[in-house]
């Protein structure tokens, strides 16, 4: 019953918004009113492949304490979809099958990542497990659905001792999943890797020996099997030194990208591939006004960093905490800006469409972790509040 009502309101809160698609004029994105998703600790985000395939990736966490150790029951589900005469329409849950092993101490939210044609789903979670035989363990738990059905998919570079994380995940197709993640290995050599699933087996494609706080991040693929990601050296985070790599099918190069294709200062914040190539990256650089921080555009592919855009510094602008882009000419970055309270921060939404910014009003949000446009100008935010001991997550329409 709960899961239909999700989909009712996922129905009026985005069907109301199909014909609010991109027009001559442009007009700043206005929020929709918050509404809750599931219940109590149900933890949710949203993503788009496609114009017509998304899904709902559900985290539900019952803590308990055991001999003074916190711990958590977590059980994990994925909810297709689609779209239908304008408005999208939720389909059955799935369960995804965790494994028994250790006591689950922690978890982060499920995140996963389909195919445009919905052949293919890859998802995984951080559990950190407090084996009996051991001490505390970081285990990240990687899951795949084909056919219909989830099943444990084993993590590239199996050999490891206490650590094998999962940074990111992109599917393009059905036979082809893309999976940023670091590992240590048995002899105590930290290894950041990118690896290809091909239907059968994982091929790594590369691997960087480094810190315990470096590790490929901002993953992200388009249907061409192009990819960007962002490696991270714990050291050193603005462009040109940082290490940008791309991804073109099997092979992948680190680029060079030169200090006059960027401005000085710039860091590159995150990267969309979702749904264009050259990919589109969100730049970030201080804005020479006090805390706040100027955000550029760019295209970004195997040659390098290039179509810069103006900057924007808009008021209360410190960090981008959401990036998703619908084309090369439409984008999205969900902005979070002065603190309010413990938790909560005033948000505002800053749109790239057409060459041009634009900047929603600002409003109190807590937690906001993804944003996703099913079409120029018809886009939602999700969130996930952590309270004393309760999780809850809403969901909201960005909208013109």
């Amino acid at each position: 019953m709960r899961q239909g009502w999700i989909g009712a309101v996922l129905a009026v809160l985005l069907g109301a918004c199909a014909a609010c698609g991109s027009s001559g004029t442009q007009q700043v994105l206005n929020w929709g009113p918050a509404h809750p998703l599931g219940g109590t600790n149900d933890a949710y985000t949203l993503t788009c492949s496609s114009t017509s395939t998304c899904a709902l990736w559900v985290t539900h966490s019952n803590a308990t304490v055991s001999t003074g150790v916190p711990f958590q029951s977590i059980r994990l589900s994925y909810i297709p979809v689609s779209q239908k005469n304008g408005a999208f329409v939720q389909q059955s849950p799935e369960r995804l099958p965790l494994s028994g092993g250790g006591t689950k101490v922690g978890a982060s939210q499920l995140t996963g990542s389909c195919a445009g044609d919905g052949s293919v789903c890859m998802a995984f979670v951080a559990l950190t497990y407090n084996p009996a035989s051991a001490g505390m363990s970081e285990h990240d738990e990687l899951f795949i659905r084909r056919n219909g059905s989830w099943k444990l998919l084993p993590l590239p570079l199996p050999g490891r001792t206490l650590s094998a994380s999962v940074t990111g995940v992109s599917c393009t197709g059905r036979s082809s999943c893309y999976i940023a993640g670091s590992t240590k290995t048995a002899a105590g050599v930290d290894v950041a890797y990118l690896a290809r699933w091909n239907g059968t087996r994982w091929l790594v494609l590369a691997q960087v020996q480094g810190s315990s706080f470096a590790q490929f991040h901002s993953l992200s693929c388009s249907a061409g099997n192009t990819c960007i990601a962002e490696y991270d050296d714990g050291q050193k985070l603005d462009l040109p030194y940082e290490s940008v790599y791309a991804v073109s099918g099997m092979s992948v190069t680190e680029l060079r990208i030169s200090a006059s294709e960027v401005p000085p200062g710039s860091a590159l914040a995150a990267v969309d591939c979702t749904h264009g190539n050259p990919c589109m990256a969100l730049l970030a650089s201080p804005s020479g006004h006090g805390p706040d921080t100027a955000f550029r555009t760019a295209s970004i592919s195997a040659a390098g960093m290039a179509s810069v855009s103006a900057p924007y510094a808009g008021k209360d602008l410190l960090e981008p905490v959401a990036f998703t882009c619908f084309s090369r000419t439409y984008c999205i970055a969900v902005m979070q800006g002065s603190s309010n309270g413990a938790h909560a921060s005033r948000v505002s939404a800053l749109v790239w469409d057409s060459g041009h910014w634009q900047q929603s009003s600002s409003r109190v949000l807590d937690g906001p972790i993804s944003a996703a446009c099913s079409a120029p100008g018809v886009c939602y935010v999700t969130s996930t509040a952590y309270a004393k001991d309760t999780i809850s997550s809403t969901v909201q329409s960005l909208a013109q």
